[in-house]
């Protein structure tokens, strides 16, 4: 069945989404492989699609064009496309695309992080930035609590250093395969960035998510259930999971606790100060099965015959990410994680590769990306065992002019 020109992309990505995000949380080459070449044939022929209907409309105007999912490209842009393009058609093409110095624009990075913030709610909730060749980066731990009136002291000064970090961009190397066939070659440069736009973020995403969820720190982010305390014993680069926090209960008593351990303040041991928090920056993500066995039920309400889904005391947000084990979920600030993406170096940024076979398809080339990403503090993110959750329905009714809530296991 002909996929629909108008959600041709989001189609295609929906439909490889959960086979993606489970052959990357199993880390086996294979599975890897295998989805992925999945991916990129569907992408493939979602691309030629869409560029067939233009060429058989024969509108080439450039609104037109980027209306319909074909970037008008920079002059940066078309030059590092049309050689790709002329690396790619060689008689010798790994050996052409791998002397092809010219990096990729960032515009095409920036671009490729807007597509995973736009199609990634979860991550488009983080302090997620494009870092281009920066190799170091300096954040603000404590954002609401930089200034500080009166002399500058010692102690002031302690103060302000605490709430600023230093976070190595050059530590994690991130790969993302793509397939470039022919066919996309000879379209041209809009339809080469199309392509390599929509399957860059899609792959980005789903190593990114396991990433800053659960990813260990050892050669790739520190995970949200990580413990990055002070003094936290680190083995071969890799933080061991926090204690989780048990709770049975979603209700206004379990989330006010919660949101008292993320107030306190990493700079202040004795927990005497606190910070302030903004209710609509917390984050609560589940693993699916638990939210639909569980969640879904204990966040819904019935008011006056219609159903209210994902209520919470505060207005937090509920999210699902296959990153998580089952009975695992995690609680945070969403600000206080860090995401750092950009091109690796200053040489080109799609290389040739042979390390990973896409079935009989030998067409393997990868994007090298560098970042990091990690909780800004170790009272950011919350643990939490949810293995004994209730699920409860509740039914509001009014009673005689007041109002009143039934609770149903």
């Amino acid at each position: 069945m002909k996929i629909k020109s108008n959600d041709l992309f989001a189609q295609v990505k929906k439909q490889h989404e959960t086979t993606l995000s489970t052959a990357f949380k199993s880390g086996n080459p294979e599975e890897i492989a295998q989805a992925m070449t999945a991916f990129f044939d569907g992408m493939n022929e979602a691309v030629l699609q869409r560029a067939a209907e233009e060429i058989d409309a024969r509108n080439q105007d450039a609104t037109i064009l980027a209306a319909r999912g074909a970037n008008v490209l920079t002059a940066a842009e078309n030059e590092y496309y049309n050689g790709l393009a002329k690396a790619l058609k060689s008689a010798d093409p790994r050996a052409a695309v791998a002397n092809y110095e010219v990096a990729m624009p960032q515009t095409v990075i920036d671009r490729v992080i807007g597509t995973i913030r736009k199609n990634h709610p979860l991550l488009d909730k983080l302090n997620f930035v494009s870092t281009a060749y920066m190799t170091r980066i300096l954040v603000n731990a404590k954002p609401a609590q930089l200034a500080a009136w009166g002399k500058i002291t010692s102690a002031v000064q302690k103060e302000i250093e605490g709430g600023v970090q230093e976070i190595a961009l050059t530590m994690c190397k991130l790969s993302a395969f793509m397939a470039i066939s022919m066919d996309l070659v000879e379209l041209g440069p809009e339809w080469m960035d199309t392509y390599a736009r929509e399957t860059l973020s899609e792959a980005i995403a789903c190593a990114l998510e396991y990433g800053v969820v659960a990813g260990t720190g050892a050669d790739e982010p520190i995970g949200m259930i990580r413990n990055v305390a002070p003094g936290t014993a680190v083995t071969d680069g890799a933080y061991p999971e926090q204690t989780p926090v048990k709770i049975t209960r979603l209700d206004a008593k379990t989330m006010g606790s919660l949101m008292a351990k993320l107030a306190r303040d990493p700079n202040d041991p004795e927990n005497k100060t606190g910070r302030a928090i903004d209710p609509r920056d917390i984050i609560l993500v589940f693993n699916p099965f638990d939210y639909w066995e569980k969640v879904f039920a204990a966040t819904t309400l019935l008011v006056g015959g219609q159903y209210m889904t994902n209520v919470l005391p505060i207005p937090a947000e509920i999210f699902q990410s296959a990153a998580l084990a089952k009975g695992e979920a995690v609680i945070g600030i969403a600000p206080y994680y860090f995401i750092g993406i950009g091109p690796a170096g200053k040489q080109g940024t799609i290389v040739p590769d042979d390390s990973v076979k896409f079935l009989e398809d030998q067409r393997a080339y990868k994007a090298k990306l560098q970042g990091n990403g990690r909780p800004l503090d170790h009272y950011a993110f919350l643990l939490l065992d949810v293995s004994e959750l209730e699920a409860i329905v509740s039914t509001i009714v009014e009673v005689a002019g007041t109002v009143a809530t039934k609770e149903q296991a």
